[in-house]
């Protein structure tokens, strides 16, 4: 009964690490917009204002669409093919350097922690490979559509599904 008491504390407390890493993670959309904006501002120089960012996200999701150029300075248009070619090449890499970050912090007497994050790891790697996935298989407005239910669907992952098979 001992040990059974000390799996199921374990669990306990992982799910809690786990449920609050969840929610406090930042939405793939967010991660796909600072990079919109840090390669922006690195190679124009010019702060990337909201309502041309909204356009670039869509460009990146959708490269058949160019409503950017009429929101954008002629001046730039080369720069900003370069920006959208170059968040699109990179956007899952982005995002799973921001999802290493971001679950790596954890209570640091959190229980079994290596057991834990091994979890964390193989869970990560799925959801990426799911990513990978999907946008390989939808473009458009099908993409983002996807991705919204490919986040709706991570954002729910219970603890019970993470940890079915701790080990």
């Amino acid at each position: 009964m001992h040990d059974s008491e000390n799996l199921q504390q374990r669990l306990v407390w992982w799910s809690d690490v786990f449920e609050t890493s969840l929610q406090s993670q930042a939405p793939l959309l967010d991660v796909l917009n600072q990079q919109l904006t840090v390669e922006y501002q690195t190679l124009t120089g010019d702060v990337l204002a909201t309502g041309l960012r909204a356009k670039l996200q869509d460009a990146v999701l959708d490269r058949s669409d160019q409503a950017w150029r009429a929101e954008a300075d002629g001046k730039v248009h080369e720069w900003i093919e370069i920006v959208i070619e170059s968040v699109d090449s990179r956007l899952v890499e982005a995002y799973e350097d921001y999802l290493l970050r971001h679950w790596q912090a954890r209570p640091a007497d959190l229980v079994e922690a290596a057991a834990y994050d091994k979890r964390i790891t193989l869970l990560l790697h799925a959801h990426l490979q799911s990513l990978r996935d999907l946008r390989s298989n939808n473009r458009g407005g099908a993409l983002l559509t996807a991705i919204s239910s490919f986040q709706d669907a991570w954002r729910n992952t219970s603890a019970m599904e993470a940890f079915a098979s701790p080990e």
